[in-house]
């Protein structure tokens, strides 16, 4: 009977430090991973927003400016 009551004080004991450690470690750095990565999503809008507000928005006018492919139709190869 002493035993089983040692083995049930040690579980309990060992079942307090996990949630400690989980508590004082874990949960601390989940919360500023978590305000990390709502800070950058934040900064990103905002920077979208100013950047196209310096842009005009030029992508439904047809042209296509921006991948200029045909380089190399130029070169002549009828020698």
């Amino acid at each position: 009977m002493f035993v089983v009551l040692i083995r049930v004080v040690v579980v309990v004991v060992e079942v307090v430090v996990v949630v400690v450690v989980v508590v004082v470690v874990v949960v601390p750095l989940a919360t500023t991973a978590a305000a990390a990565v709502v800070v950058h999503v934040v900064v990103m809008m905002i920077m979208r927003k100013t950047f196209m507000a310096h842009c005009p928005d030029d992508s439904d006018d047809g042209d296509n400016d921006d991948h200029d492919d045909d380089d190399d139709d130029d070169i002549d190869d009828d020698d």
